[in-house]
């Protein structure tokens, strides 16, 4: 199939692409909305700080990021999801985020969790701070190592275990106060299912297509059958018909079988051309057959054009009959309705009968 056949096939079928594309543009967002309950996220953070200096936020951050990962598996539990994370690249701020059915339940997490992050945090640098401070308290204790090492050495010692200060280092909580609802909004839901349904309707026109192959136009009749199209009903005018089916029988034919695949409209069109050969100066009379004995009763005429108007094979033959029987005969089909293999059928049954086919005509 090419991009124009595509195109084509989109074109007649837009009504099912829309179709698609509305109900599940309109029942997906319902459905989620009715089946997946709302879900409420709460936001809390920390906030590191060094007054002093002397110790890099990032080693701060890097404390509360290692805690995070204990904190977040002890307090999400009974259906409370909680994620942690720096807010980013060398921030000074850790923020927790909770998710649960129940909003206040999302809140009371995210505070827990930087809460007890926090504490923790606190603590380990209070411990250094007092480690540091009775490892010098010890130092200045010992008379031994002051004859020792000298005044000197000891200032050295000193100012090295007092190049950090922990005692100023502070982790700040920044509580939840509400939890928000999150998911996806119902219009960019229904934006991309409507997408969905649109390519779930070109994968069901292109099916419809391939099962059903119906005449989608033109090209379809010269390239898949050896007779003349004649015309299309859409596009052509009445006289110009008449006049094709004239150049392609050769002469004025004095009885013209018009026979329909399936789904043609045979007497619309017999009346087209009825018309068509009254203006040309001829007289004609349309005959409708619909069984043998209709064929049996139509009258010689000698200075009338007879029309036999077959709108189908139907079950006693008697289109193959008069098709067999007429000076010509021309096969119309119905655009879109009538597909590959009915008028395969319909071509082989009047080759059969020995039938002088015209050319097509395409309504």
């Amino acid at each position: 199939m090419s991009f124009l056949d595509l195109m084509s096939l989109l074109k007649h079928y837009w009504r099912i692409l829309l179709i698609s594309a509305v109900v599940c543009a309109l029942a997906l967002p319902l459905v989620y909305f009715v089946l997946v309950p709302t879900k409420y996220e709460a936001t809390s953070g920390i906030s590191v700080v060094d007054p002093s200096g002397t110790v890099p936020s990032s080693e701060l951050m890097a404390t509360v990021g290692s805690l995070a990962p204990r904190v977040e598996t002890a307090v999400g539990q009974n259906g409370v999801s909680i994620t942690g994370k720096a807010s980013g690249a060398g921030s000074t701020r850790f923020v927790f985020s909770a998710v649960s059915q129940d909003p206040e339940a999302s809140v009371a997490a995210a505070n827990t969790a930087a809460q007890q992050v926090a504490e923790e945090s606190k603590a380990i640098y209070d411990a250094l701070q007092e480690d540091t401070e009775q490892k010098l308290s010890n130092y200045e204790q010992n008379g031994g190592l002051v004859e020792e090492l000298g005044g000197k050495q000891l200032d050295i010692i000193t100012r090295l275990m007092t190049s950090r200060n922990y005692a100023f280092c502070n982790f700040n909580v920044q509580e939840a106060s509400e939890a928000v609802a999150v998911g996806p909004s119902a219009l960019k839901l229904g934006l991309a299912a409507g997408l969905a349904g649109l390519f779930l309707g070109v994968c069901v026109v292109a099916i419809l297509d391939f099962v059903k192959r119906p005449i989608r136009g033109k090209r379809d009749v010269e390239d898949s059958f050896p007779y003349p199209l004649l015309g299309a009903s859409r596009d052509t005018g009445d006289d110009l018909l008449w006049a094709n089916v004239q150049f392609a029988a050769g002469e004025r034919p004095g009885v013209l079988c018009v026979l329909g695949a399936c789904m043609a409209d045979v007497p619309s069109l017999c009346d087209r051309l009825g018309e068509a050969i009254r203006r040309s100066g001829a007289a004609v009379a349309i005959e409708q057959i619909e069984s043998r004995a209709d064929l049996a009763n139509i009258p010689v005429r000698e200075k009338e054009m007879t029309l036999l108007s077959c709108p189908s094979l139907g079950t006693d033959a008697a289109a193959l009959w008069a098709a067999h029987e007429a000076d010509a005969t021309i096969v119309c089909i119905r655009q879109w309705k009538d597909t590959h293999s009915q008028l395969s059928s319909l071509i082989k049954e009047l080759d059969l009968a020995q039938a002088k086919v015209t050319g097509i005509v395409l309504q």
